[in-house]
Parts: C-alpha cells; sequence; structure tokens
C-alpha cells in the first residue's frame, strides 16, 4: 500500500507517493517536500486509517496519509 503527503496549494492539494520501507526517489522527494512546507509554517498531521489525527513535527516514513495546511490567520 502507498503512503501519500498531501499538501495544501492554491491549486487544491499537491500529492506525493511513496512505499513505505522503499528508500527510493519518492520516499526522498516527500521528505523534501514535507520540509519545505514545514519552513513555509505549514501544520503536519498524520490520518490514521480510522480517520484518527495527530499533529506531528517530524516527517514519519510510516505514516499512512499525512496532511499538510497552512494555519488560518484570524482577526
Amino acid at each position: 500500500m502507498k503512503s501519500v503527503l498531501k499538501i495544501q496549494s492554491i491549486r487544491g492539494d499537491d500529492e506525493f507517493q511513496w512505499d513505505p520501507g522503499v528508500e527510493d526517489e519518492q520516499l526522498r522527494r516527500a521528505k523534501q517536500e514535507f520540509a519545505q512546507a514545514r519552513d513555509r509554517q505549514f501544520f503536519a498531521y498524520s490520518r490514521s486509517e480510522s480517520g484518527d489525527t495527530e499533529v506531528i513535527e517530524d516527517f514519519d516514513p510510516n505514516a499512512r496519509e499525512i496532511l499538510m495546511a497552512i494555519p488560518l490567520l484570524g482577526g
């Protein structure tokens, strides 16, 4: 089963998939995109198969799904 990183953008979600346990270009790309989004202050959440979410600080290569969103600014 593939894992997926979804990063919100003005185009919708940018998606990056990789196979857990396989160290390849897809995994390196997902790690890189995660790091770049965190540098831009995006929040990261890991979502399990049951739909439960958990805030994460670091990329988890074994996560089923990682969602990233820019924080909303209120005023």
